[in-house]
């Protein structure tokens, strides 16, 4: 009888230490702020990759707005979800005594979101808090970078075929930002909503006329070659 005992106390002992093995070395929660970290940085990244203009990006981001629906005010409020979600069990858990270096790691991660959500606010809105000056003074001070102007002189066009047209995507620095479309603390405004799309609508028609241009240019061109050496 007693050698059965201790068969089945070994039994649950082997069982015990084998879940312990077997157990996953980060929380559950970890797991999803980590996720939901990537997942908004692959967000961000095509959001700027599929964005040819300021106007696009910001389309993007608020279309949409005056319903409650553009993804800006979604991701904001998931943010603000996850951030509350980690204080709550963080108080109720005391997960930063049972655990407190998955707790920073948390913490950190929460906190990273929110900042880079911050300036990408900044960023669409320039006068609405927290503003484009006060974001940029602490990242001037970060990592300050010296602006260079550089002059060039302009070159006559040498060819008997209309000159091109503006093209946008050599022009993007002359292109609207965001302090020339959101100019009010409480943007976006409906004022300021159109404008923006009016501002992508243009943008577009500018590089259709430049693409059509540079196709008859070259047709043009392959005829005329010889006049202009090789």
């Amino acid at each position: 009888m007693n050698v059965q005992i201790r068969k089945k106390l070994k039994r649950n002992r082997l069982s015990r230490s084998g879940s312990a093995q077997r157990q996953f070395p980060i929380s559950a929660f970890t797991l999803f702020i980590v996720l939901f970290s990537q997942a908004v940085h692959v967000l961000w990244l095509f959001s700027i990759a599929s964005s040819p203009s300021f106007c696009h990006y910001a389309a993007f981001w608020t279309t949409g707005w005056f319903d409650f629906a553009a993804p800006y005010q979604w991701l904001g409020v998931s943010i603000i979800a996850m951030g509350a979600l980690f204080g709550v069990r963080t108080a109720l858990l005391s997960t930063h005594m049972t655990a407190p270096w998955e707790t920073c790691f948390q913490g950190a991660l929460v906190g990273a979101v929110s900042l880079v959500f911050l300036a990408q606010t900044a960023h669409l809105f320039p006068y609405a808090y927290p503003g484009a000056a006060s974001v940029g003074r602490v990242f001037h001070a970060v990592s300050p970078t010296p602006a260079r102007v550089v002059e060039t002189a302009p070159l006559e066009w040498p060819y008997d075929f209309p000159e091109a047209p503006p093209n946008p995507l050599m022009n993007s620095n002359d292109a609207p930002q965001g302090w020339d479309v959101f100019q009010s603390s409480l943007s976006p405004t409906w004022r300021e909503y159109e404008a923006m799309n009016a501002c992508r609508v243009k943008y577009d028609e500018d590089l259709k006329a430049y693409l059509e241009w540079r196709q008859e240019f070259e047709d043009w061109y392959a005829g005329n070659r010889l006049r202009f050496g090789p």
